[in-house]
């Protein structure tokens, strides 16, 4: 079975950015996205490059991410205008840029996890990868100063999420070069990322604190694991063997 993917995400798009819907919701995407995932079997193939797939994720994020305003709860184009123009300084333009940039890489990490994207997936977890990198540096320059100490001082709760990423990281790279199976890589991949992103971005209360877009990952994450379920149930029985 084929999905236009074109255009469910012309649909999608026209209905995040028409008045009537500029007010956005956590429920007004992620079922959606659910029913395109799902709805294609395991022999379905997106006929697009990873770089193409790469490029639609980080403009999604631009559009539904970044240009989001929490104030209003809408999208809001100036966001994105002053993001791209650095009209509210190179700090916040890049601090945004890196959100960007980070939520993008999980998206691509979790796609090229999918059976639907098995042509694409070695591609995809390469350039995920190399987007990871660039938001790690960034971030241990950003909020900790390269300085150990600061990391020692946060609180436990970041310091597991921030081990969470590095261990991910590790794995993505044993991956993508043959050192662990495939099952082993969707797994930790999956598992890792989504726990550092969630354990980041929580607050003292255990919320989520992200603009609705940023919901992707999870629901994605869940697909991911569900359409190689098989081939981990077996992985699975073989280690306990």
């Amino acid at each position: 079975m084929r999905i236009n993917w074109v255009a469910f995400g012309t649909l999608e798009f026209c209905n995040l950015w028409e008045p009537a819907a500029s007010s956005i919701n956590n429920s007004d995407f992620e079922p959606s996205v659910l029913i395109v995932i799902l709805s294609m079997s395991e022999k379905s193939k997106l006929h697009m490059s990873a770089s193409a797939v790469t490029g639609l994720v980080a403009v999604s994020y631009l559009g539904f991410y970044t240009a989001y305003d929490k104030g209003t709860k809408k999208i809001r184009l100036a966001n994105l205008q002053d993001m791209l123009t650095v009209a509210r300084g190179w700090d916040w333009t890049l601090v945004e840029a890196n959100k960007a940039l980070s939520l993008t890489a999980l998206t691509t990490t979790l796609l090229s996890f999918l059976p639907q994207l098995k042509e694409q997936n070695r591609e995809l977890l390469f350039q995920s990868m190399s987007m990871l990198w660039m938001h790690g540096v960034y971030s241990s320059y950003k909020f900790y100063g390269n300085s150990p100490q600061r990391l020692i001082d946060e609180k436990w709760v970041r310091q597991i999420s921030i081990a969470m990423a590095a261990a991910g990281q590790v794995a993505l790279s044993a991956g993508y070069f043959g050192y662990i199976t495939r099952e082993a890589l969707v797994v930790s991949g999956t598992v890792l990322g989504v726990g550092h992103f969630y354990t980041y971005e929580i607050d003292y209360k255990g919320v989520l604190q992200v603009r609705p877009f940023a919901y992707l990952p999870f629901p994605l994450a869940l697909a991911a694991l569900a359409l190689n379920a098989e081939a981990l149930q077996r992985w699975v029985k073989n280690l306990l063997r």
